[in-house]
């Protein structure tokens, strides 16, 4: 199933499963802009899949 976020809920998120996280919002911005999973520019938001970042997180790629 699909979790779309944006990168304010995605962080959120992040930090009520692990709240000593180094992961920045900037962090995810970074992924998200290298193209290293899809997303979508939604009036000044951007949405992704929840499950492709932490798919990444968990393989340990991000993309410089």
């Amino acid at each position: 199933m699909n979790k779309i976020r944006t990168v304010n809920t995605a962080f959120a998120e992040i930090i009520e499963k692990d709240p000593d996280t180094a992961l920045t919002k900037t962090a995810i911005r970074r992924i998200l802009k290298s193209g290293a999973i899809p997303s979508l520019q939604v009036g000044n938001k951007v949405i992704f899949d929840m499950n492709d970042l932490e798919e990444i997180l968990d393989k340990g790629f991000i993309k410089n």
